[in-house]
């Protein structure tokens, strides 16, 4: 027993098995589930989607919060990034100098939900008898 601990061998596997224990609680832990992130920008912007902080600040499935002070039924919208009328592709490369806070959405918030099944929240947002909180979503167009 005492030469197992004295056998360089023996430190390199724990090791090794230390690394794929946190490796695969690590990927257990964020994979399959889908994080979406609200993001203000020092414009005054908000945009929601998904995040990636390696190497850079970037977010894909973005959508831009809309305020229309006329709807007093539903004054707030999101659009999706990619339906900006220049057509942007793919992706947002944040400015981190730019960026005043990010705050990751609970699954069972109204953006969130809105972004995962955008149908089903505009069926929601048509006019009803009460005041409504949840956002409208403009069609991502895929």
């Amino acid at each position: 027993m005492r030469d197992l601990f004295n056998n360089p061998k023996f430190y390199v596997t724990v090791i090794v098995i230390l690394v794929v224990v946190v490796a695969f609680l690590a990927w257990h832990q964020f994979a399959g589930k889908t994080t979406y992130y609200a993001v203000y920008l020092s414009s005054g912007d908000i945009y929601f989607g998904q995040l990636s902080f390696f190497p850079s600040l970037t977010m894909t499935n973005a959508y831009l919060l809309q305020v229309n002070s006329q709807n007093q039924q539903n004054p707030y919208s999101l659009s999706s990034f990619s339906n900006a009328f220049w057509k942007p592709a793919g992706r947002i490369d944040l400015n981190r100098s730019r960026v005043l806070w990010i705050a990751p959405l609970a699954s069972d918030s109204p953006v969130a939900q809105a972004i995962v099944n955008p149908q089903a929240f505009q069926q929601q947002s048509q006019p009803s008898s009460g005041t409504s909180t949840i956002p409208s979503v403009a069609p991502s167009g895929k």
